[in-house]
């Protein structure tokens, strides 16, 4: 699932639960809405979350932070889990 945002970047969630998003193609998404379940669909051993943003439909990533994690100037660390807490 791909989410287009107003400053051109591109949030994309995979291994999601097949049939799983909640929002239809082409609809506005509110901050906080729920917009899929995750899964273990694709190339994976068990559920989980993936998620980048691109700086485009084919560009490349953006590191992210999360608010409930301590600052990564380059990103987030492969091979480390993180949890989301609720807004």
């Amino acid at each position: 699932m791909l989410i287009q945002h107003s400053d051109g970047t591109v949030a994309g969630y995979y291994h999601l639960t097949q049939n799983g998003a909640l929002v239809e193609e082409g609809s506005c998404v509110d901050l906080g809405s729920e917009i899929a379940i995750s899964g273990d669909t694709g190339d994976s051993s068990e559920p989980h979350l993936h998620f980048e943003v691109l700086d485009c439909r084919d560009g490349d990533t953006q590191p992210i932070n999360f608010r409930n994690t301590r600052a990564h100037t380059n990103g987030l660390f492969e091979g480390q889990s993180y949890e989301a807490l609720p807004f």
